[in-house]
């Protein structure tokens, strides 16, 4: 049993509790756990979603491509090797995108994941009350 619930359930109460219902029970204490992380994280990861998003905006993200296209060849490096650079510089930008992308949606999956969960437990702690 996890600490949560042996601070919210007395001993006795733990003992009533059906084997096959703490597994549920712990589960929906590390899916809350879960849940108050992501409510945590929630507005920090959009600010840094917008700040990113910003920064990949076509106009932005050409000029920032551009201007380390024009450091490399100012800085004697060789026109095809400042071209290649360039190259995985964009691809290495558009990449962030791609990867906050996939954070974003796995954060998603998880609170749908919890809130799921929420509910069978819920269905199945009213499924054992006693009828009457």
């Amino acid at each position: 049993m996890t600490e949560e619930i042996k601070e919210e359930l007395s001993e006795a109460e733990i003992k009533e509790v059906p084997e096959w219902m703490k597994d549920g029970l712990e589960l929906k204490y590390v899916l809350s756990a879960i849940s108050d992380f992501i409510k945590e994280i929630r507005e920090p990861l959009r600010e840094l979603v917008d700040t990113i998003m910003k920064t990949l905006s076509g106009e932005k993200l050409g000029e920032e491509v551009a201007s380390f296209y024009r450091n490399l060849i100012d800085s004697g490096i060789p026109e095809d090797m400042a071209k290649d650079m360039t190259k995985k510089y964009f691809e290495t930008r558009i990449g962030i995108f791609d990867m906050l992308k996939n954070a974003v949606s796995n954060i998603d999956a998880l609170k749908r994941i919890k809130e799921k969960e929420t509910i069978n437990v819920n269905d199945e702690e009213k499924e054992s009350e006693p009828k009457g």
